[in-house]
């Protein structure tokens, strides 16, 4: 299912021409049909609800934040609609930037922070690359944008543990990378730019 979801992007495109609007057609029939024969709506519905459950997800992650030391949020309580939603300052705070400096007792949690203080000097090549592509190239970016956003968000209720957080977090990385890159680039251009006007003002 996964190769077919990869031809399906590359056969699906941009494009808005009819051609393209008959490969999309196309692209999504196969793919209903490849789900369909495969049986993944056969578990879906019990698979949705099991996983949709709050209360199901608050047991996961109260045994994730009691189970180790380095786990977090032990007040909280997401078995509500209310309670998630107040989780997710903390949720986030710990998915995004964990595991901090002072929270790192031994060797193997140490050997974490020069890839996690590399992270923390992306945030603002994140930041602006989110801002730019948001701006610029909303449409062809709305697909990673929002399943980046339900990713972090679901982490961000679901996990406890600072260790679990920061292994997570790769997956979310993953796709963020791109907007950080998108960052970097704004910034060597910008960069270019004013050594162009040095040298143009010194002529």
């Amino acid at each position: 299912m996964a190769a077919l979801a990869v031809v399906g992007a590359f056969v699906i495109g941009t494009s808005n021409s009819p051609q393209a609007m008959m490969r999309r057609i196309g692209a999504l029939v196969i793919i209903g049909f490849g789900l369909t024969y495969f049986g993944a709506t056969r578990d879906s519905g019990s698979d949705i609800e099991n996983f949709a459950n709050l209360e199901r997800i608050e047991i996961s992650r109260r045994d994730l934040a009691t189970s180790a030391e380095s786990g977090y949020g032990k007040d909280l309580d997401v078995s509500t609609t209310e309670g998630a939603f107040a989780a997710l300052p903390i949720g986030l705070t710990y998915l995004l930037l964990a595991p901090f400096p002072w929270q790192m007792t031994n060797l193997r949690q140490a050997i974490t922070l020069p890839e996690v203080l590399l992270w923390w000097a992306s945030i603002p090549f994140l930041l602006s690359g989110l801002w730019y592509t948001i701006k610029n190239r909303l449409r062809s970016s709305i697909p990673i944008l929002v399943f980046s956003l339900m990713l972090t968000l679901a982490y961000s209720i679901f996990l406890g543990n600072i260790g679990t957080a920061y292994r997570q977090r790769t997956q979310i990385q993953v796709f963020l990378f791109m907007f950080i890159a998108v960052g970097w680039t704004l910034r060597q251009e910008r960069s270019e730019n004013q050594n162009l006007l040095r040298r143009v003002k010194r002529k």
